[in-house]
């Protein structure tokens, strides 16, 4: 755990790196703090409803 939790952080970081840099756009920036939000959230066990989604529809047949 300790290990994944070290990967999770070192990619949140490099996110918010991405963040702050000056010539990023407005949208990008957003996405980059969302996949830095994501990261952290994976360590915290905090779950989205969108991701919840993602899989039922990944890996299960709904709707066919």
């Amino acid at each position: 755990t300790r290990h994944r939790h070290a990967v999770l952080l070192k990619e949140c970081e490099e996110c918010i790196a991405n963040f702050l840099r000056p010539d990023l756009s407005p949208d990008m920036a957003c996405e980059e703090l969302r996949m830095a939000v994501a990261s952290i959230s994976k360590i915290t066990g905090h779950i989205d409803v969108e991701q919840v989604l993602d899989v039922l529809f990944r890996d299960f047949c709904i709707g066919k």
